[in-house]
């Protein structure tokens, strides 16, 4: 299996799919409920962040925790543009 094979079990987790579903956040708001991002302790974002889970060769991936840690930047930067700064 090449990494060709592996593209379509990545796509869900490219930008476009984190911003649709950045569509949820803002009703939930609204209700009054508060949203946070959990991603520690071994969580799907967690793994971004360490050398021994990521490895990838792609723009999520790299020598150091600023590189690694673009998928958790690209979550924020969409959270904060579906309900602003506050």
């Amino acid at each position: 299996m090449s990494r060709l094979d592996l593209t379509p079990l990545f796509e869900p987790f490219h930008l476009k799919n984190i911003t649709l579903n950045t569509r949820f956040i803002m009703p939930a708001m609204n209700r009054g409920w508060t949203v946070e991002v959990h991603g520690a302790h071994g969580y799907f974002i967690d793994q971004f962040f360490w050398p021994e889970t990521n490895v990838r060769t792609d723009c999520y991936g790299g020598a150091t925790v600023l590189e690694r840690a673009g998928y958790t930047l690209e979550i924020v930067r969409a959270i904060r543009a579906a309900v602003g700064q506050a």
